[in-house]
């Protein structure tokens, strides 16, 4: 026997919080890796991050009761255009997982929840 349900999904909740565990290991990369003036901009980026200017996120989201994986090490001062790209594909993949098409949520707004 098939049941069938449906669900009204309303909006997408997105939670963004500390990534306690960052990867910064690529502040560690060199000028002939990356391309003369890395080396400087990257003992910046460092510096900034150990006074606390900036931080590691992570974020995942819920919809219609289902939880994303998430994706963690995002600079926390990346625009909101970078951090709603993210969250629309964590919600893309939901929808997948759903069976349903991966723009399924894309007009839903976005509410978020903490402050990583």
């Amino acid at each position: 026997m098939m049941v069938k349900v449906e669900i009204e999904v309303t909006e997408i909740v997105a939670y963004k919080m500390v990534d306690d565990y960052p990867d910064l290991s690529w502040l560690d990369q060199n000028d002939d890796e990356m391309g003369e003036g890395f080396e400087a901009e990257a003992a910046e980026r460092l510096a900034a991050y150990e006074r606390g200017d900036w931080w590691m996120t992570y974020v995942y989201v819920e919809v219609a009761g289902h939880r994303s994986g998430g994706i963690g090490g995002i600079e926390s001062d990346s625009d909101d255009d970078f951090y709603e790209e993210i969250i629309r594909e964590e919600a893309s993949e939901i929808a997948e997982s759903l069976g349903l098409s991966s723009d399924a949520f894309d007009s839903l707004p976005i509410r978020w929840v903490g402050n990583g």
